[in-house]
């Protein structure tokens, strides 16, 4: 009998098997009446993905298989159903496929979402009989509808891009949507491969080898870097310079202009200041800091109403296709950026941030902690302060993060600021608060 949790809902699981999909679906088929099914091309991905299927089946609710597609397609033909799962394999090679539950609006499943599929689990209620048994039905314009989708929003092209999917399903529509938007594309580990290793979530700069050599080759040319499912991007600019995450969110914050952003807590100083320009605060225009998780980001975006969200790691939210992150959009608005503007002339003129970092193993009562934390915090001169698993601190020429302590205790501590001597002081000032805050517990 399967476990009656489902955290591997949540995320992409590596401990899936077949039993758990099919007890899965049923869970899912249950509550939701017509689940769009997707999957990538991972080897395992058809084996959970027919378990699955089997299961919501069998409760009698409706399919709709939309295939081999990337996340963000995906989500964009289950906005006509109740939820939409992804099928796709872990980011450590050779694991088996797991599955993520994502909304009509593409923001994935939350914990409470997953709390009461649960119940569901190894549940004993008889199935229905045969007659009841639901159909499927298979979608086979998932990819074209995505690219049609994405040039009617995004708008034209003018610029050489380099394109890396990593042979994921990325690759299926990433370099035909940027080349039907004008782009003038060249394409590289962008054939299916199911043996190919998939990538790290944060798509680090040893991976951009092959597309920076490519970006040196062809003059004025940006590369993109997706992730398997198109989900994440990672940037280079026209001189195969590798971009950082917050970096990059910076550029393209600076060219849309949002009237409302969700970001990390954690977020770079350098987003701030391309979000408000030579703007100052106003009632018009908020910045909305949440955890750091793709999940929390889903549901600030919904709650505060935002269309706009990212993390720093290259999960970014744009409006016009759905919640789910789209790395092939957000590559695409990226590159018609580019298409008029200098990215490496914009991101030179960026000042630069030094950030530090420390870890504090804290005891007693965590309650009583966060009060003297609170207090501690009450008696400095800040700017701003903002209190969601942690506490923010945003004083005159840096900030300092204090996160909750995890299940050993231990809390991490992170700075940034204009300079170092500043960003030392900062750190020793957080690590004060805290080892004060332990000591008069």
């Amino acid at each position: 009998m399967p476990s009656n949790k489902l955290e591997l809902m949540s995320t992409v699981d590596a401990a899936m098997t077949p039993d758990k999909a099919l007890h899965a679906g049923r869970a899912v088929g249950t509550t939701y009446r017509k689940v769009t099914v997707g999957m990538d091309l991972s080897r395992s991905s058809r084996m959970i993905r027919d378990a699955f299927v089997s299961g919501v089946l069998s409760v009698g609710s409706h399919v709709v298989d939309a295939g081999y597609v990337p996340s963000p397609a995906g989500a964009l033909v289950g906005r006509d159903s109740n939820c939409c799962a992804m099928v796709g394999e872990p980011n450590v090679y050779g694991m088996v496929s797991g599955i993520t539950l994502r909304n009509p609006d593409g923001s994935r499943f939350n914990d409470q979402q997953i709390r009461q599929l649960e119940k569901y689990i190894g549940s004993s209620a008889p199935l229905p009989e045969y007659h009841s048994i639901s159909t499927i039905r298979r979608s086979d314009t998932v990819a074209d509808d995505y690219i049609k989708k994405l040039v009617s929003v995004c708008g034209e092209i003018d610029c050489p891009v380099v394109v890396d999917c990593g042979c994921g399903s990325a690759s299926l529509v990433a370099p035909q949507a940027l080349a039907a938007a004008g782009a003038d594309v060249t394409s590289i580990n962008s054939h299916p491969d199911r043996n190919y290793a998939p990538r790290f979530p944060g798509i680090e700069a040893p991976e951009a080898k092959d597309a920076q050599a490519a970006v040196k080759a062809t003059p004025g040319s940006i590369g993109i870097l997706l992730n398997g499912d198109g989900t994440r991007l990672a940037l280079m600019d026209e001189e195969a310079r590798y971009v950082t995450g917050s970096k990059l969110l910076a550029l393209l914050v600076g060219f849309l202009k949002p009237d409302k952003m969700v970001v990390p807590v954690d977020i770079s100083s350098n987003v701030d200041r391309a979000f408000w320009g030579d703007d100052t605060e106003n009632d018009k225009r908020r910045i909305i800091k949440c955890e750091p998780t793709p999940v929390s980001l889903g549901d600030t975006m919904r709650e505060e109403r935002a269309d706009f969200g990212a993390l720093a790691n290259g999960t970014i939210v744009l409006p016009g296709m759905t919640k789910c992150p789209d790395g092939i959009f957000a590559a695409a608005k990226i590159a018609q950026f580019a298409g008029t503007n200098s990215l490496s002339s914009i991101l030179d003129e960026m000042p630069v941030f030094v950030t530090d970092s420390t870890r504090v193993h804290c005891t007693g009562s965590y309650e009583a902690l966060g009060r003297k934390i609170a207090d501690a915090i009450d008696d400095l001169d800040y700017k701003n302060f903002m209190h969601t698993k942690g506490w923010r601190v945003d004083m005159k020429d840096g900030w300092f993060l204090l996160g909750y302590p995890d299940q050993d205790g231990i809390m991490e501590i992170k700075v940034e600021a204009g300079d170092k001597a500043y960003a030392v002081g900062l750190l020793e000032m957080a690590k004060d608060i805290v080892a004060n805050s332990l000591r008069s517990q």
